[in-house]
């Protein structure tokens, strides 16, 4: 009865991958916890950060560290002492968050008797707020329904409408841009200062349209550049020296290789002797390309770590006097420039360069170039070795 009732505990850092991964209620996991695979319950307790992607995530226990989920399904049923950064299909939030929390999905659902602590960032196509935020709420929508309390100021962008339920009470300023006015139920409390800003419906479908282009491109590279900076973080430090100390020259190589490759490859396919060899070019070549894309935010991010180190002072100032979020001061202050966090501000960088008509794309393209030379010149060399 007395071994029963004790808590299991087990020590070090947890790294899992396979189909399913418990921690087990009654249980505590000293460390962090990362789990790549199918399904991942948190029943019991961590003391460290938990890193998870997965298609069903589930954090029913108590997290003394950060939160860093992607999944299909996220459910935080729990507490999280840390930050929480999510990226899903459908994420809901049963528990009580104790500082921020940072949404990139398709649904986001704070659900009755929730309660978050720190500040709410979303980016989604839609949310149902019916919980307490303490902190403000900011968010780029399709729909945005508000039945709980938002205790700081509320600032959205929706694409189609808002909806003021009467449960909802805004202590802080409502300012929205949207197609039309926000329906407010007569119950509906907003006791700061209100401020709408129209938009077109064209515009209103094109801002619906760069959500969706938005949340499936942070999905995908989340995942690829997540993979690799969890699972081969020695590979992601020898890429990002190696494109580092580059230059024109480097560029230049990496340019070569992209054109040359599959015009190699196509020459031998053409011949019956080299098929073979011609299918390997084909599939190494496609191979680096996948790669190469998924190490990019990758060195965004390090890239981004290193202008704050130079400038660390200036933006402190900045950032007191400018009240910036709290949960950016935090990702910023993380020393690992190959930390996941740098990894996901990374991937919001790379998405929003690209999407700058001329510049944004040249740079992003001089990047590619610059990984794609590395990556070649580190897979003859470990040819060469072989």
């Amino acid at each position: 009865m007395l071994g029963c009732s004790l808590a299991i505990v087990s020590y070090a850092a947890t790294m899992q991958s396979g189909e399913v991964y418990t921690v087990p209620a009654h249980s505590t996991t000293e460390g962090d916890v990362y789990f790549g695979g199918k399904t991942f319950l948190q029943e019991g307790t961590t003391t460290g950060d938990v890193v998870v992607g997965a298609s069903d995530v589930t954090l029913s226990g108590n997290t003394k560290g950060e939160a860093l989920l992607a999944g299909g399904t996220v459910w935080i049923k729990g507490a999280v002492d840390g930050d929480v950064r999510v990226v899903g299909g459908v994420v809901t939030v049963y528990g009580t968050l104790h500082e921020d929390l940072l949404v990139v999905a398709g649904t986001l659902v704070v659900a009755e008797g929730a309660h978050i602590e720190g500040d709410v960032y979303g980016f989604v196509e839609s949310a149902d707020i019916r919980g307490v935020i303490d902190g403000t709420f900011r968010a780029r929508a399709q729909s945005v329904v508000i039945s709980g309390v938002i205790k700081k100021d509320t600032s959205l962008t929706v694409a189609q409408g808002i909806s003021l339920t009467k449960q909802a009470h805004l202590y802080g300023s409502f300012s929205y841009h949207a197609p039309r006015e926000a329906y407010r139920d007569n119950a509906a409390r907003i006791d700061g200062e209100v401020t709408f800003s129209g938009i077109s419906l064209e515009t209103s479908r094109t801002v619906s349209a760069l959500i969706g282009n938005f949340l499936f491109t942070c999905l995908i590279l989340l995942v690829g550049a997540g993979f690799l900076v969890r699972f081969v973080p020695s590979f992601v430090h020898t890429v990002s020296s190696r494109v580092f100390v580059s230059g024109p020259k480097e560029v230049l190589g990496g340019f070569g290789f992209l054109v040359i490759t599959p015009f190699i490859a196509l020459m031998l396919c053409v011949s019956m002797v080299g098929l073979l060899l011609g299918a390997c070019l084909f599939f190494v070549y496609g191979g680096l390309l996948v790669v190469s894309l998924a190490c990019m935010p990758i060195l965004l991010g390090v890239a981004c770590a290193r202008l704050l180190e130079k400038n660390r002072a200036r933006l402190e100032v900045w950032a007191t006097t400018k009240k910036a979020p709290r949960i950016l001061l935090r990702v910023l202050a993380k020393k690992d420039e190959e930390s996941f966090a740098w990894t996901v501000f990374g991937v919001l960088v790379f998405v929003l360069l690209t999407t700058i008509p001329v510049v944004g794309v040249l740079v992003a393209s001089l990047l590619f170039f610059l990984v794609v030379y590395a990556l070649c010149i580190l897979c003859m060399g470990a040819f060469r070795k072989n």
